[in-house]
C-alpha cells in the first residue's frame, strides 16, 4: 500500500425518523455501488462481497436490530454485512478492521460513537483505511465524524477522523438558529474554512457527498451522482468572510468548491 491518498467515499444524510437508513440509502444505492465499482477497478481488481458495520451509534443493546436492517439495505447488492462487534478469540476489532474490505458506519448517537471508538483505540485505524481508498460509507453522525472535529450542537467540539479540511453538517436547517451557531463555530475555529451542510431533500430521500481522491461532487440518487431535485437544495457551502457566514456557489455539482 502507497501513502497516496485516495479517498473513495460517500457521506449521506438521511431523515430522522429512518436512523437506520434502510429507506434513504437505498436511494442512494447507486452512489454506493460505484464507489465500490471503483475500488475494484482502480485499486485492487476485487469485487467488495463484504462490508464491515459498525453500529456504536446506537445503544448495545440495539445492535443486532440495527445490524439487520443494514442487511437489508446491502444484501440485494450481494454485499455481506458482518459487524465490528463480531469478534472472537485473536480476532478483535483491530483485526476486523484490517481485514475489511469497506467500512460502513451507521448514524444515531455522537457520543456513544465516539465513545466507543476512542475506547477501542479505532479513530486512527479507520482513518488510515480510508485514506488508503478503501471504500467508506456513512451516514449523519457516521458521515460527519470524517471532518476534523465533530460538533455536538454546534457548540462541543470532539476530534474525530478529520480525512478532509471542511466541516461536513448533516440535517441541517438554513434557519436563524443553524446559521447563528455555523457563524460562530467557524469564527471559533478558523482553521476551518468551510461548512458543506447537507439538508434533506425529501422526506423519503437523502442526499451526501461523494469523495474520490481530492475531489468531491454531490450525491442525490441519481446515476451521475451530480444534479439536484426541482425547487431542493441538498447542499450548501458556507465560509466566513468579512466577519459573516457567507454562502458559496455550488456550480459543478460533479467538482465541488471543497478543498478535501
Amino acid at each position: 500500500m502507497t501513502n497516496t491518498i485516495k479517498r473513495n467515499a460517500l457521506l449521506a444524510n438521511i431523515q430522522h425518523n429512518d436512523s437506520y437508513g434502510n429507506n434513504t440509502l437505498l436511494f442512494l444505492k447507486n452512489e454506493i455501488t460505484g464507489i465500490f465499482n471503483r475500488f475494484e477497478a482502480q485499486s485492487y481488481g476485487s469485487p467488495v462481497t463484504e462490508i464491515l458495520f459498525i453500529p456504536y451509534a446506537f445503544d448495545q443493546a440495539d445492535y443486532a436490530s440495527y445490524k439487520r436492517s443494514v442487511e437489508n439495505i446491502f444484501s440485494p447488492l450481494g454485499i455481506t454485512v458482518k459487524s465490528i462487534t463480531e469478534t472472537q478469540g485473536n480476532i478483535d476489532e483491530t483485526v476486523l478492521l484490517t481485514n475489511a474490505q469497506a467500512i460502513v458506519t451507521g448514524g444515531g448517537n455522537f457520543e456513544y460513537l465516539l465513545k466507543k471508538l476512542k475506547s477501542k483505540n479505532l479513530i486512527n485505524i479507520i482513518r488510515q483505511k480510508i485514506l488508503d481508498g478503501f471504500p467508506y460509507v456513512g451516514w449523519n453522525e457516521g458521515s460527519e465524524i470524517v471532518s476534523p472535529v465533530i460538533m455536538q450542537n454546534f457548540s462541543e467540539s470532539f476530534l474525530c477522523f478529520n480525512i478532509i479540511s471542511f466541516q461536513l453538517c448533516t440535517g441541517f436547517i438554513e434557519n436563524d438558529s443553524h446559521t447563528s451557531a455555523l457563524k460562530n463555530f467557524l469564527m471559533s475555529n478558523p482553521t476551518i474554512s468551510k461548512a458543506a451542510c447537507l439538508t434533506q431533500i425529501t422526506e423519503e430521500k437523502g442526499s451526501g457527498i461523494w469523495l474520490e481522491d481530492v475531489k468531491s461532487g454531490l450525491a442525490t440518487g441519481t446515476d451521475s451522482g451530480g444534479g439536484s431535485l426541482p425547487g431542493k437544495t441538498p447542499l450548501l457551502i458556507y465560509k466566513i468572510q468579512n466577519n459573516n457566514l457567507a454562502k458559496e456557489p455550488i456550480g459543478d455539482p460533479n467538482n465541488l468548491p471543497l478543498n478535501v
